[in-house]
């Protein structure tokens, strides 16, 4: 079971979404297979961020035009003082990490790393 703020926080989204909410517990869940769950995405930390005047279209331009990847294997990017945090399709990720440290963010050439 949820601990008792998360279960109040459940149960005020669910009233405000008119839903009664199932409860179970974890010894109920069971897998269809033995095979490990992997995100989808992958995140990688590019050093740079505001104080850089680096904006989250900035690393989208960057990705789907000079590394020539589409919006659609591009996920959530988020900016913060120092570095900025995408999300890219695993599929792409190393090949993403590479051509970013080769490549520029407006202008500027920034490290990256998938984490």
């Amino acid at each position: 079971m949820p601990s008792l703020v998360s279960k109040k926080r459940i149960i005020t989204i669910a009233q405000m979404m008119h839903i009664e909410p199932e409860w179970h517990e974890l010894s109920e869940l069971e897998s269809s297979d033995d095979t490990p769950l992997i995100a989808p995405m992958v995140t990688l930390q590019i050093l740079g961020g505001r104080k850089e005047k680096i904006r989250a279209g900035d690393v989208l331009g960057a990705l789907t035009g000079d590394a020539g990847y589409t919006r659609e294997q591009i996920g959530k990017i988020n900016v913060t003082e120092f570095s900025t945090y995408v999300a890219v399709a695993r599929n792409i990720a190393l090949e993403a990490v590479r051509k970013l440290n080769a490549g520029k963010v407006k202008g500027k050439t920034v490290k990256v790393r998938a984490l």
